[in-house]
């Protein structure tokens, strides 16, 4: 007897499995999260100062700029270490 059984389709993943999946995966790049409380008038700025308008479109432009940022901060202070030594 042949019994026609519906194909059943994967589950898309839900919103709280990506995320976690996108946590996993960025742990193991070796990325952490750090949040930062600052006054919305210092973020206003900082955003004026450094990004154009094009650039304030992009939901990820902060975040682009301000890992930049604290990476270029960090080689000029692995540099000035250096020279000290």
């Amino acid at each position: 007897m042949d019994i026609d059984v519906p194909k059943q389709r994967a589950k898309p993943s839900s919103h709280v499995a990506e995320r976690m999946r996108l946590y996993r995966k960025r742990r193991r790049q070796g990325l952490r999260s750090v949040r930062i409380w600052l006054p919305v008038t210092d973020i206003d700025y900082f955003l004026r100062l450094v990004l154009t308008e094009r650039q304030r479109q992009r939901p990820d432009a902060l975040q682009t700029e301000l890992a930049g940022l604290i990476r270029q901060i960090l080689d000029e202070m692995r540099d000035a270490r250096a020279g000290y030594r």
